[in-house]
């Protein structure tokens, strides 16, 4: 993990960090039973989420929205608890430009 936290964010790339920490209060000198608070931050990601969890977190309901919430950012949804989300997911979808479809040959392919 040291050499991840001593990388650094790729140019182009936008990165977020969900943090668990055990206890209430700042994080500053908690952990997550796992990694301290000092060894997951990282400097220059465009959000940072503090959630109230041991290590692992995935199942959190807090940590669960922040995932949805970066997955709408990156779509140009503004999401919160709040907005109606299948409608802006549905209108997103809509204006997405679809792929052309593959051409279809209509002669008959030559025989061998």
């Amino acid at each position: 993990m040291r050499t991840l936290s001593a990388s650094p964010i790729a140019p182009g790339v936008t990165a977020h960090s969900i943090i668990p920490v055990k206890n209430a209060g700042p994080p500053q000198g908690q952990d997550d039973g796992v990694v301290k608070y000092e060894s997951a931050h990282l400097e220059g990601v465009a959000s940072e989420k503090i959630v109230r969890s041991s290590h692992s977190t995935q199942s959190t309901p807090a940590t669960i929205l922040e995932v949805r919430r970066i997955l709408y950012e990156h779509l140009g949804i503004a999401c919160g608890l709040e907005c109606e989300v299948p409608e802006r997911v549905d209108a997103a979808v809509a204006g997405t430009p679809k792929p052309e479809p593959p051409a279809v040959r209509t002669d008959p392919a030559p025989k061998p």
